[in-house]
């Protein structure tokens, strides 16, 4: 009996040592140009940059690593027939076949295309591991689309958090931003300018979907068909580490870990 729970203990102690050494992470490029499109400094073009667990090799971090492979293919995939991903170099191949498909239909009418993302960490401890992906996509047309995905997860499991996951109490939070925001309102008004002015109905008011943590503050970042904006500019709201703490689900508290 005392070996067996000696041996529990031994176990136990080495899991959670192996555990505490947390996720090594390594940026990787995946990029392709197709020269022969380029008219003067323009050419097709993907690029993709990707924060990668790189050790543990094993089921959370495959995930996790798999799961914003998806996310990135989504944004960036633009054959007829969407296809599933397996690595970052099947996005770029995705990418530049639906460049040459479109070239063949329509030869003379066919401008250089142009994608870009960088997925980067912003914040990560034991029970929190965000990032921030910035993407910009050009296929044609007067302008491209860009934009900045929050994405989180539970590095224990491997799991997405949910928006309402990352608060204590969903719904007093989203008093609070929407205090914030008032406040901001108010200003605008009073100002000569209104160009920022918004739309606040407490009845229909939400959080955004995209919300940033970071080591020194959270970020609140609204679109202004989230907020029913009168301006193109989108709005965005912040919080110190002070001001979020009794709110958020996690100490902002940075765990040591290994990038390369």
């Amino acid at each position: 009996m005392k070996k067996t729970l000696l041996f529990i203990l031994l176990f136990a102690a080495f899991t959670s040592c192996k555990n505490d050494k947390g996720f090594s992470f390594e940026e990787k490029t995946y990029q392709k140009i197709l020269l022969e499109t380029c008219i003067e400094d323009d050419c097709t073009e993907i690029k993709i940059i990707t924060a990668e667990i790189t050790t543990p090799q094993d089921e959370v971090s495959t995930k996790i690593n798999n799961n914003n492979l998806v996310i990135i293919n989504d944004i960036l995939s633009f054959e007829d027939e969407k296809k599933e991903a397996t690595t970052y170099d099947d996005i770029v191949i995705s990418f530049t076949n639906a460049y040459t498909t479109l070239v063949k239909q329509f030869p003379k009418a066919t401008i250089p295309w142009q994608a870009t993302a960088n997925n980067t960490v912003t914040f990560y401890s034991d029970n929190l591991l965000s990032y921030s992906l910035e993407y910009y996509v050009f296929t044609g047309g007067a302008n491209g689309f860009n934009g900045e995905k929050a994405i989180h997860y539970n590095p224990k499991t491997g799991e997405q958090y949910t928006n309402e996951q990352l608060f204590k109490n969903y719904t007093e939070f989203k008093q609070v931003v929407l205090n914030r925001l008032k406040e901001t309102n108010k200003s605008d008004k009073a100002s000569t300018t209104k160009q920022n002015d918004v739309d606040l109905n407490e009845n229909s008011f939400s959080l955004p979907e995209n919300i940033f943590i970071y080591e020194d503050s959270v970020v609140l970042n609204f679109t202004n068909s989230e907020l029913g904006a009168m301006s193109n500019k989108d709005v965005s709201v912040s919080f110190t580490k002070e001001e979020i703490a009794p709110y958020l689900n996690f100490d902002l508290v940075p765990k040591a870990n290994t990038n390369k």
